[in-house]
């Protein structure tokens, strides 16, 4: 079977379980998304399959939110949030795991995004 190049002079064995793992999940992650409705949700879990969370509804006072906790095995998972609706308040968890630049709010049909850093074991704004 021939080897599949991943990055610049880095090539791969197709057959290799870790790689096809770490496909899957990248793969798992950006086509998964839920719908959840604004004002029936004052706390919110992230589930582990999901990439994007999008609320609709009308606005809720606050949101808190639990995402994965920390660990190697989602370094560099991003997590997509949009809301038709403003929200006045988010707060921001995860087991093990800090927050630079998550929103204090959402914006209404402002989306953004998060993106896991094990290196540093925190959750960074990337979009």
């Amino acid at each position: 079977m021939p080897k599949i190049k991943d990055t610049p002079g880095n090539y791969v064995n197709p057959s290799d379980q870790q790689w096809f793992n770490d496909v899957s999940r990248i793969l798992r992650y950006a086509t998964s998304s839920v719908v959840v409705l604004n004002n029936a949700a004052t706390t919110y879990t992230v589930p582990d399959d999901v990439g994007f969370v999008r609320f609709t509804g009308t606005n809720a006072a606050s949101i808190a939110f639990t995402l994965p906790p920390a660990s190697a095995d989602i370094d560099g998972l991003e997590l997509k949030f949009s809301s038709v609706a403003a929200v006045a308040t988010l707060t921001w968890a995860s087991t093990g795991a800090t927050f630079s630049g998550a929103p204090a709010a959402f914006v209404a049909n402002t989306p953004f995004a998060l993106t896991y850093n094990h290196p540093t074991l925190s959750w960074e704004r990337s979009q």
